[in-house]
């Protein structure tokens, strides 16, 4: 072994859990992350090399370049992290693992995609941590749309206490990441009114319509939560189909609720549903104004109504305007499917060298959609 390399062991006796282990990450400017080189019609790619472990394939990032045998790519800390959260096609992350173009046998640790979001999270948001009041520090997060940093604090406020309600805001913030089955399980056995809420919102997201209305319909007498009950139940209306139904709901709560970032977002659903089965160029403007109006304040939703915003002028074939969203969607949330959508756009109005170079962003973790956009 290099004579260096014992300080680049970092992980050599880590805690078993990887929340314990996010201050081991603590001033390391970034990782190394093996690749391999792959055609894709006259363009060359490349994307992450695969290890296994336990039967799985996982993806793989070393703390320094020493530790690792070339082809590699550097990248930082916090743009690991959201890769690997991003990654469509694994579940599964290991930090200096045994690797066929590893150089030495470190200390290892494994994470899961929720570790990736802790870990972005703690990229950045550590400092918020000293603050003091963990909970408001992460309700300040949220409320900018830095999902990731909300939930490290969240974690770090409700590991603190665990009878504290920032359990029920850290699952908020879950779902809007997609996290759902993590969200699920800290909320299956919980009786609180506020938890059977957000458990309604996953069996939606799950495609369980029946069990979301069941336990919408135990919180008629939660006055504290009749709003969000209403704007639930409308986006249940949609996805049933009942498009009239649910845009009048939707509409009666963005003009009365308190909370209206929600309702606009399944107003212009609703509207937009409808005015592309008609081709009604009027409503589909409606549409797009009722989601500009939910974007006029930043919100833990914002990533997901840019992206709604985006689908509607793409598909209205308003590109300019559908290369700003995608823009601003894929800023917020680096997701496999706004990169990709962000590069469609870009190949429409003609800026293909962006769109190359947002191509091989994508081949990083989804070859085949970069293959796609290349061809």
């Amino acid at each position: 072994m290099a004579e260096n390399t014992q300080n680049l062991n970092i992980f050599e006796g880590a805690p078993g859990r990887f929340a314990d282990a996010l201050p081991l990450f603590a001033g390391l400017a970034g990782a190394a992350l093996p690749v391999r080189r792959e055609a894709a019609g006259a363009a060359q790619l490349y994307t992450l090399a695969e290890t296994a472990a336990d039967g799985r394939q996982a993806l793989a990032a070393f703390t320094s370049a020493e530790l690792l045998n070339p082809p590699l790519i550097n990248r930082g800390l916090a743009e690991t992290a959201l890769l690997f959260f991003h990654a469509p096609h694994h579940d599964l992350f290991l930090f200096n693992p045994e690797h066929p173009q590893a150089r030495y046998t470190c200390a290892g640790l494994r994470a899961t995609r929720l570790d990736m979001s802790l870990l972005a999270g703690y990229t950045r948001s550590a400092g918020k941590a000293a603050q003091g009041d963990l909970a408001r520090a992460a309700d300040g997060e949220l409320g900018l749309g830095n999902l990731h940093g909300a939930h490290y604090l969240y974690a770090a406020a409700a590991a603190r206490n665990p009878a504290s309600r920032a359990r029920f805001s850290m699952c908020a913030a879950l779902i809007e990441l997609g996290l759902l089955q993590e969200a699920y399980d800290n909320l299956k056995s919980d009786w609180d009114p506020e938890a059977k809420l957000l458990l309604a919102v996953i069996h939606r997201k799950t495609g369980n319509p029946a069990e979301a209305r069941s336990l919408l319909a135990a919180l008629d007498q939660v006055a504290a939560l009749q709003e969000r009950r209403a704007v639930e139940a409308a986006w249940l209306d949609l996805e049933e189909g009942k498009d009239a139904e649910a845009e009048k709901a939707f509409q009666k709560l963005s003009s009365a609720a308190f909370e209206k970032t929600e309702a606009l977002s399944g107003l212009g659903a609703a509207i937009s549903k409808t005015a592309f089965k008609t081709k009604d160029k009027g409503r589909l403007d409606a549409a797009a104004s009722a989601l500009r109006s939910a974007l006029v304040t930043p919100s833990p939703a914002s990533a997901r109504i840019f992206f709604q915003l985006g689908n509607l002028h793409f598909r209205s074939g308003e590109m300019p305007r559908a290369e700003a969203a995608y823009r601003r969607a894929a800023a917020l949330n680096p997701s496999v499917q706004a990169l990709a959508n962000l590069a469609l756009a870009l190949i429409r109005t003609g800026k293909h060298e962006e769109a190359a170079a947002i191509t091989s962003q994508v081949a990083l973790t989804d070859l085949p959609s970069a293959r796609r956009l290349a061809a």
